[in-house]
């Protein structure tokens, strides 16, 4: 049977997950602003040109919202994990108290 180290602790799994979901919050913030100042060019990138360019981002926000997407799932995943290890842990400790303290005598 494989033997497994493990190298992370649930704190630190919580914490990835925390640190993932605001970077993801700050990406979607910054692709907002970036999504604004390119229909602001409306106003005034006036011609095929402006077209161009407004139409290749557009083309390309939806592989922006499957990036953001799948990494805001992975910060959901870490949450979870770490909250299914921690239960498991503590139904170990547990089962380990309730095991009798005498049995080699």
């Amino acid at each position: 049977m494989p033997e497994y180290i493990v190298k992370i602790s649930t704190e630190q799994l919580a914490q990835a997950s925390g640190d993932i979901g605001k970077k993801v919050k700050d990406l979607r913030s910054a692709f907002e602003e970036m999504t604004d100042a390119v229909n602001r060019t409306n106003g005034y990138w006036l011609g095929e040109a402006g077209e161009a360019h407004r139409k290749a981002y557009r083309q390309m926000q939806s592989g922006q919202e499957e990036i953001l997407r799948r990494l805001s799932e992975q910060a959901v995943d870490l949450a979870q994990i770490a909250g299914i290890w921690e239960t498991a842990e503590q139904e170990v400790r547990e089962l380990n108290q309730s095991l009798p303290d005498d049995v080699i005598e």
